[in-house]
């Protein structure tokens, strides 16, 4: 009984935790957790190594949801939910490895499955599943630090490591902090220990090879990605720097002063600086032996808790996230295994031994407690899954959803296959995605953090919708439903690019046959619109005069992608040299599929002068 005491107790935990906090059961979950469930649904290698096309955040979660979702039929957020806590186990197992007392692997399990709010993104973000993974490895490698193998099965564990490392590399980028200060401390310990490096050959290879690979998947993936994300690599300016330890030295003041909503972390807070406080007097009072082969991982953890922090603090890419608290998780993990590293030393049977396991007893439950305290007391005051609140609108059937980003990718979270839903936002990163909303039957627009109220007619995305009937309430936010309506408007001659030479006034754009640089060139262009499918006329009115002779004077073209994707052309010819004629030019075209930065352009011969008086773009059944 004793023996499966301890897996038991784990066990619940983790299954309570799952039921509380995964992305299926999670009452707080949002749009960022909302991007893991819809990438599961449309995954596509190699597009997706990394998500929507960026060049970060590689989706191992969505990889692994692939198994129960398209393999079993499971449901993408059910699928989600069940890979993050399969990382999740397999980190705890990597960490508990670590500690020897059976309690207090109980204490771990609360850390890692029950985190404080302002930690809890370690059940569901990349930098929990990265330390998860990291968890794990820590646990091959020190199977081959203690020599007990083979060196056929040593290999296996030193590849099986590699590739683990390896894989959170690739799901976050920070894991390079963390690996550096490794392999640092690895060589350190062996430095002490045998005054020299002393690292068998199969080892070097392996290690090599395995670096190889990983960097060259790494880029391979990085490669495919669409965007190159800036500042995301970079550091502070001084300025930047002040303000980051301004935010910090705000935030750390109003928990410690319980001046937070979250009065319950502030209470964690304090019971947990006075258990490090404990701790450090019963190390240095020497109630604490802890041997070499245990003291690399403690001496790990407080490298990395303290180096990782401090590139926290300098990371420009954290700071212009308004030094986000999911960012610290990793900082969470590693003061937490230092804490019941250090612990698993201690001497219980001396005083100061007993107060130190209650201290941390205490410290560790209500950090846990806290996030329950805040879901059920603060926000949202109820245990209901967001997904089950969101499952409303699949009462409304198959429809479309254009909202805040806070509300929207959410709302698709119940079923991608019926609710389709984007933000509101033009850089949209899945062009897919806007496509099918406006291929639903019915379209909705979410007002709340968006509208004041809802518009009887709004574009988006190169479409124009007018409001259809009253608005509703469900699913927590207020909708109205919008059709799509024909395109019928002037495009004002402000919004087009002029060559030099090219006269405007409020009125028109004359381009004079008197100035040679403009002779086969285009002399107008733009403005750079977005147009949804569709059959489509342009007209131009235009007045011609001083006309040379017969033959074309100018070409009307459309194209998008800055010139390189032509959608129509048409060449203007006038029989008649009279001069003073009004000429209406007619362009009719599709667009097959949205198209984004559409400009109409003119290209003037010279063989007259040309007054652009109007432009109407007009949408065609």
């Amino acid at each position: 009984m004793k023996k499966i005491l301890i897996p038991l107790v784990v066990t619940i935990i983790a299954v309570l935790s799952f039921f509380l906090y995964s992305s299926r059961f999670y009452p707080l979950l949002n749009s960022d957790d909302a991007l893991n469930i819809l990438l599961t649904y449309y995954y596509k290698l190699p597009k997706d190594l990394y998500g929507w096309g960026l060049d970060r955040g590689g989706t191992l979660i969505p990889l692994i949801s692939q198994l129960f979702h398209k393999g079993m039929g499971l449901s993408a957020v059910l699928s989600v939910s069940i890979s993050n806590y399969l990382i999740l186990t397999l980190g705890y197992i990597g960490f508990s490895s670590l500690l020897n007392r059976k309690y207090l692997k109980v204490l771990l399990a609360l850390v890692i499955f029950f985190p404080p709010l302002r930690f809890i993104d370690i059940t569901r973000f990349p930098l929990g599943v990265q330390y998860c993974l990291f968890g794990f490895s820590l646990f091959l490698i020190d199977k081959i630090r203690n020599n007990k193998y083979s060196t056929l099965y040593s290999n296996l564990l030193l590849v099986s490591a590699i590739l683990t490392l390896s894989i959170s590399l690739w799901v976050s980028d920070f894991a390079v902090v963390s690996t550096g200060v490794l392999l640092i401390t690895l060589i350190l310990f062996h430095l002490i220990k045998y005054h020299r490096i002393k690292i068998p050959t199969s080892t070097f290879l392996i290690t090599l090879i395995g670096l190889i690979l990983c960097f060259i998947f790494i880029f391979y993936a990085k490669t495919n990605a669409a965007k190159k994300t800036e500042e995301y690599l970079g550091f502070h300016n001084i300025e930047s720097f002040v303000d980051s330890l301004r935010i910090l030295k705000y935030e750390l003041v109003q928990v410690l002063t319980f001046r937070s909503t979250d009065i319950a972390f502030g209470v964690y807070a304090w019971l947990i600086i006075s258990t490090a406080f404990v701790l450090f007097i019963s190390v240095i009072t020497r109630n604490t032996l802890i041997k070499r082969d245990k003291l690399v991982w403690v001496a790990f953890f407080l490298f990395d808790f303290l180096i990782v922090l401090g590139v926290l603090i300098v990371s420009k890419w954290v700071y212009l996230n308004d030094m986000g608290r999911w960012y610290f998780v990793p900082t969470y993990i590693s003061f937490s295994l230092l804490i019941l590293l250090v612990l698993d030393k201690v001497n219980l049977q001396l005083p100061l031994g007993k107060i130190t396991l209650i201290l941390t007893t205490i410290a560790i439950t209500v950090g846990s407690l806290s996030t329950l305290h805040y879901i059920k007391f603060v926000k949202p005051k109820s245990f209901r899954s967001k997904v089950s609140i969101k499952s409303e609108l699949l009462t409304l059937g198959e429809i479309g959803l254009i909202g805040n980003f806070w509300n929207s990718y959410i709302s698709s979270c119940p079923d991608p296959s019926r609710i389709k839903a984007i933000t509101n936002d033009p850089n949209v990163r899945s062009q897919i995605m806007i496509d099918e909303v406006f291929s639903q039957p019915k379209i909705y627009l979410i007002k709340d953090m968006w509208l004041d109220v809802f518009p009887d007619t709004i574009q988006q995305f190169g479409y124009i919708l007018e409001r259809y009937g009253d608005s509703i309430h469900i699913g927590n936010c207020e909708i109205n439903e919008y059709v799509k309506a024909l395109r019928n408007e002037d495009i004002s001659l402000q919004e087009f690019r002029i060559r030099d030479g090219v006269i405007r006034d409020n009125n028109s754009i004359q381009i004079p046959k008197s100035i040679p640089s403009i002779h086969n060139k285009y002399a107008i262009w733009g403005p750079y619109i977005q147009l949804g499918k569709g059959d489509y006329l342009l007209k131009y009115s235009v007045r011609a005069t001083n006309i040379n002779q017969n033959g074309p004077i100018a070409v009307i073209d459309i194209v998008t992608e800055h010139g390189t994707h032509e959608i129509a052309k048409k060449e203007v010819i006038q029989s008649d040299p009279s001069n003073n004629q009004s000429i209406d030019i007619e362009i009719q075209f599709e667009c097959n599929e949205r198209y984004t930065n559409v400009e109409f352009r003119l290209l003037h011969y010279g063989n007259a002068d040309l007054v652009v008086e109007n432009v109407r773009l007009i949408g065609i059944n």
